[in-house]
């Protein structure tokens, strides 16, 4: 059986959708039978992405095509499929050291301003945020992991709304949904009664990004974007999160917004799945 060890291939960058045959054609049914297994398939593997954050951006790269699919979709959500059957004892795992403490999933301290997480020497086990967007020839890609406890409790891929004009536009707009999303996810860590008593880390590799949330006077660069850059702005003044450095050949959120090597995509993978 075909076993790859990485949920995508270069060829997943290439996807574009056919043109539709003529109704009632040969052509069309066997287009239809191809359009009916890519959708039920990336429904199915929808499911999956809770348990499997790991194959978000593969499966976003592949099912945007399931409208219209070519022979290569096809290949490529096979491809996603034995990757699933391959790795299948591979799962969340939560490795919190056996002398831990309620005090070791909160924050003792703020994290400070000149932190940089670098996935390969230490694992936070704390409440935080690590995003990743890139820039795309149509909608670019968003990548969102919100990690707990050493696992990824909510991890993502997807197109964003409208097209960005460049990467600053990418990032920004990934930043700012991420940092809405941190409300909920505080709010479910205090009726655990695991209080995050100071910001909530955010960790990103765009040196851009970082500078308009933390710095009201680069606002002026983006006011394309006021809007998302002013609630990050009043986040971070509200002490509700904090922006801070991720360095970028090891961001764990990279391996959901494009196609990495395998070193790099099972170094993510164990850092947000354990495993």
């Amino acid at each position: 059986m075909y076993k790859p060890s990485v949920p995508y291939t270069k060829d997943f960058i290439d996807l574009k959708p056919i043109d539709i045959p003529e109704h009632g054609t040969v052509e069309w049914y066997n287009f239809d039978s191809k359009v009916h297994y890519m959708q039920a398939s990336g429904g199915h593997i929808a499911h999956i992405l809770k348990i499997r954050p790991d194959c978000a951006g593969a499966h976003n790269m592949v099912i945007r095509t399931s409208h219209a699919p070519c022979d290569l979709a096809i290949k490529c959500m096979k491809h996603l499929i034995f990757y699933l059957l391959e790795t299948i004892d591979v799962g969340l795992t939560i490795n919190i050291p056996k002398a831990a403490t309620i005090d070791t999933l909160m924050y003792s301290a703020a994290v400070a301003k000149d932190h940089v997480l670098d996935t390969l020497k230490n694992k936070m086990l704390q409440y935080h945020i690590v995003i990743d967007g890139a820039l795309g020839t149509d909608r670019s890609i968003s990548s969102i992991l919100h990690m707990f406890g050493g696992i990824a409790v909510s991890g993502q891929a997807f197109r964003q709304q409208s097209i960005a004009k460049n990467a600053h536009d990418t990032e920004c707009f990934t930043a700012s949904t991420g940092a809405a999303q941190s409300y909920a996810l505080r709010g479910v860590l205090q009726e655990m009664k695991v209080l995050q008593l100071h910001p909530s880390p955010i960790y990103s590799d765009s040196a851009s990004t970082r500078l308009v949330a933390n710095y009201e006077a680069a606002l002026k660069r983006s006011i394309y974007i006021a809007r998302r850059i002013l609630f990050m702005r009043e986040g971070v003044t509200e002490e509700d999160y904090s922006f801070h450095q991720c360095i970028g050949i090891t961001n764990p959120a990279d391996i959901n917004t494009k196609v990495v090597s395998r070193i790099l995509f099972l170094a993510a993978r164990l850092y947000f799945m354990g495993t």
